[in-house]
């Protein structure tokens, strides 16, 4: 596999407009690191979809230019196949073939010597861990098994850039570690990676670099922890002991606190963005306990990439924010062993 410091793919000035008018991708420009893991996240109809087929080949700019290991991935696709792999949502598998005809019919695609084909195929699927499912056929795989083994694919010929559409998507948290931990050892190699990911917390700890991106524009694009420095501050949590109107006078007041930069609710729940960490909770509580609001559950967040990923895309500003905006956010730190609570 060569190995070159030259990126992995750059993107100029790139617009791509629908049929109807609709403006998926707005001028974007950026470059892909080689040796690295890209991450492309964004809400939904932010353009990350677009542009990974873009670099993949498969959907041409519409204005911009666009070049993928040093040529044109829209004419110069044939010659792209043989090093790079484009893993989409869709898992389009025979399901009357078996696991490994599956793994020898695309070694054969890819043009794997015959004599090297069956040794790559039980590494792969050992790496996997679908030894033992290659004689079922995919039609009888679950749909974890399934995702690995369409990812499993991608990886056959050791491409120089991976190109990968939500592949932790179906995948129990054991699959999601081990495909984390193939990507990281193939990047290691000479390999690029470029995902989209809704997981922030995944992005966060496995990326090297995340590109953010909203309404068809490039928001941010850098480390996990220069982001972070430059965009994320602390958040708090708040569960109150009855329901409030988003436009009671007490969420005015407690807006008002000095460092809240904004405020979101829902039912009983308050969240609450501040610009650094100063004396949260006394403060928070403090004027909580004025203006008669009863809290009975308070959480403190480290900033975090959800935390600028919310604050780059707007989210955290909107005038009325959802629940599933607000589990979002929480999910995305789940597990991280930085939570911390207290109770009022």
């Amino acid at each position: 596999m060569p190995t070159t410091n030259h990126p992995a793919a750059t993107v100029n000035a790139v617009r791509k407009v629908y049929p109807g008018g609709r403006v998926a991708l707005n001028g974007v420009t950026l470059t892909i690191a080689p040796h690295a893991v890209t991450a492309i996240a964004g809400p939904n109809g932010s353009g990350k979809t677009t542009l990974l087929k873009m670099l993949a080949g498969t959907l041409p700019p519409s204005s911009g230019s666009i070049e993928v290991l040093g040529v044109d991935p829209a004419s110069c696709a044939d010659s792209l196949r043989s090093r790079m792999a484009f893993a989409s949502q869709d898992i389009a598998l025979d399901p009357e073939m078996t696991g490994a005809q599956t793994l020898r019919l695309f070694a054969a695609l890819y043009g794997i010597p015959r004599d090297q084909a069956p040794p790559k195929v039980q590494a792969l699927a050992n790496a996997f861990q679908l030894s033992g499912h290659l004689g079922s056929r995919v039609q009888a795989f679950s749909g974890g098994l399934r995702r690995r083994l369409h990812l499993a694919i991608a990886f056959l010929h050791d491409p120089e850039l991976l190109l990968l559409d939500e592949p932790t998507a179906g995948l129990d948290p054991s699959g999601r570690e081990l495909l984390w931990g193939l990507i990281r050892s193939h990047a290691l190699r000479a390999t690029s990676a470029v995902l989209v990911t809704h997981d922030l917390h995944e992005a966060e700890r496995y990326c090297d670099r995340v590109a953010i991106l909203a309404r068809g524009n490039l928001l941010a694009l850098g480390s996990p922890k220069d982001l972070i420095r430059a965009h994320s501050g602390w958040t708090v949590e708040l569960t109150l002991e009855e329901t409030i109107a988003e436009d009671d006078a007490r969420l005015r007041a407690l807006a008002s606190v000095d460092g809240v930069t904004a405020l979101r609710a829902k039912d009983r729940r308050v969240l609450l963005e501040l610009s650094e960490d100063r004396q949260i909770k006394h403060s928070v509580l403090s004027k909580l306990s004025s203006v008669g609001l009863e809290v009975s559950r308070f959480r403190a967040f480290e900033p975090d990439l959800a935390g600028a990923y919310f604050r780059l895309t707007g989210e955290s500003a909107e005038p009325s924010p959802t629940a599933g905006a607000a589990a979002d956010r929480e999910s995305a730190r789940e597990g991280r062993g930085r939570r911390r609570e207290a109770a009022s």
